[in-house]
C-alpha cells in the first residue's frame, strides 16, 4: 500500500511537462499498455475520462518501479489475456442475484493479485462515473474507458516480473 500511495503522491506532484516525460517512459518501456491506452483515447472519450485513464497509467507504471520489481514488456497477447480474464469475472457476477454476486465480487478482488491497486483504480472509476458530465453521456464508449482501466490493472497483476 505504501508503494501505491507514494506513486500516487508522486504524479499527482508533477507538472504539465514531467506528465509527458513520464509518458514517454511508459511508451518506451511498455509500449502496448501505452497504446492500448492511446486507442481507447483515440475514440475521444471525454476529457475526465482522458485525466483518468492517464493517471491511472502513470500512477501504475510508478507503483511497478517503485515495487522492487521488474516487469518484461506487456505485449498485446498479455493485455488480450488481462481483458479475457476480467471480461469473464465480470460475466460470471453478472449472471448471479444478490448476495451471491456479492460474494463474488469480494471473492475476485479478495484473491486479485494487485488488490491495492484494484481498490485505487476502482475507486478513480466511481469518481469519475460519479461525474455529471459522464452520468448524462449514452453508455458504450464508457464501457471502453472501463475496460481499459481495470486492463492496466490486470495485465500488471498478470505481467512477468522479476526481482
Amino acid at each position: 500500500m505504501e508503494v501505491l500511495a507514494e506513486a500516487i503522491t508522486e504524479v499527482q506532484a508533477l507538472d504539465m511537462a514531467a506528465q509527458i516525460a513520464l509518458c514517454d517512459e511508459i511508451a518506451a518501456e511498455q509500449p502496448s499498455l501505452f497504446a492500448a491506452i492511446l486507442a481507447v483515447l483515440r475514440k475521444k472519450p471525454g476529457e475526465a475520462a482522458t485525466e483518468m485513464l492517464l493517471r491511472i497509467l502513470m500512477v501504475s507504471f510508478k507503483a511497478m518501479r517503485r515495487s522492487g520489481y521488474r516487469w518484461a514488456p506487456i505485449g498485446e497477447a498479455d493485455w488480450e489475456r488481462a481483458l479475457a480474464q476480467w471480461s469473464g469475472a465480470v460475466r460470471f457476477a453478472a449472471d448471479l442475484e444478490g448476495e451471491a454476486q456479492r460474494l463474488a465480487q469480494e471473492h475476485f478482488i479478495s484473491q486479485h493479485p494487485e488488490p491495492v491497486l484494484l481498490a485505487y483504480v476502482l475507486q478513480d472509476l466511481n469518481r469519475w462515473q460519479r461525474r455529471d458530465e459522464v452520468r448524462r453521456r449514452v453508455a458504450g464508449d464508457d464501457e471502453w474507458v472501463m475496460m481499459a482501466a481495470l486492463s492496466v490493472v490486470q495485465s500488471i497483476a498478470h505481467g512477468r516480473a522479476t526481482r
